[in-house]
């Protein structure tokens, strides 16, 4: 009987560890989404510049961006949305909505509405806030 006491003594202190551990981990992976996220972000925009430039306007769509020679984004490397998947969006991280405001959907959302102040802009489609205590939808 002694022996069980002692077991389940030491359970609940490997348990309490590992409860320790997961919230450390998970801050951590919290904390690397944002640098990831504003680097493809980054690499969206810079994109975005480079196609005005060239055409003299922004795009209508961001899937315009790609092409097979890559001037822009080569295919099937389109920016991904870097945020922790604690966050619950109906769609994948790098779903591309089209709009002035957040749906918190997930992915993307690109202002391609003409005439608008804010056109050819791009942001995270999110409106909860990092681990930081910044809107997504902000950066």
């Amino acid at each position: 009987m002694r022996y069980w006491k002692i077991g389940a003594k030491v359970l609940a202190v490997v348990i309490a560890l590992g409860v320790v551990v997961a919230a450390i981990m998970h801050r951590a992976f919290a904390r690397q989404a944002v640098p990831l996220t504003l680097g493809q972000l980054s690499v969206l925009r810079g994109a975005l510049e480079v196609y005005k430039e060239d055409q003299g306007r922004f795009p209508l769509a961001l899937d315009t961006l790609v092409r097979p020679d890559g001037k822009y984004l080569m295919k099937g490397s389109f920016p991904r949305v870097r945020m922790f998947l604690d966050r619950p969006h109906k769609d994948g991280l790098s779903s591309i909505y089209y709009g002035r405001q957040s749906n918190d959907a997930g992915g993307w959302i690109y202002d391609n509405e003409k005439g608008s102040p804010t056109f050819g802009r791009v942001w995270v489609n999110c409106t909860h806030t990092d681990h930081r205590g910044s809107a997504w939808g902000s950066y």
